[in-house]
């Protein structure tokens, strides 16, 4: 009776273990990794669909975007956002947690008119545009942000210049 019940519990567990790996998999092969610079050389390639990515982010009182050191002029720059409804309070919630994730990493240079911060992570999210976002409508993309996950501090080394 024991060898019955302890083989029904195995056969249990390892039901649900493959369930939960299958799950996973699926959850993970909804969205591809690309790389930044392949992002935004190829953004037709891209649009509205949800990728990964490993990018800076930087911000300043008039506005934050995403970039990469390896293509670094204005046109692989591209505008951050919550991939959320402006009305919907839990997903700008969870956004917000997601957001807390950055603050440790986070990297500052002051001058006399303002404080800009800077952090590398890996993000997932939705990539939409062409369009016009972020401040004054200088860029073209947007990359709506659903999940940060590994955050980075930028060495203090890296220039600030060509940001």
């Amino acid at each position: 009776m024991i060898n019955k019940a302890l083989f029904t519990i195995v056969v249990v567990f390892i039901s649900f273990s493959f369930g939960f790996s299958q799950t996973k998999n699926q959850e993970q092969s909804e969205f591809q990794t690309v790389s930044f610079c392949e992002l935004t050389t190829n953004p037709e390639k891209y649009a509205d669909k949800v990728i990964r990515t490993e990018a800076s982010y930087i911000v300043w009182w008039e506005s934050s975007f995403l970039y990469s050191e390896a293509c670094i002029d204005d046109k692989h720059k591209i505008h951050n956002e919550a991939d959320c409804d402006e009305t919907d309070e839990k997903c700008l919630k969870d956004f917000s947690a997601e957001w807390k994730k950055l603050e440790p990493y986070m990297r500052s240079k002051k001058s006399k008119y303002q404080t800009t911060s800077r952090v590398k992570a890996v993000f997932v999210g939705r990539f939409v545009g062409p369009g016009t976002f972020g401040h004054l409508s200088s860029f073209e993309y947007e990359f709506r942000i659903q999940k940060v996950e590994k955050v980075t501090a930028i060495p203090k080394s890296v220039s600030w210049k060509g940001l």
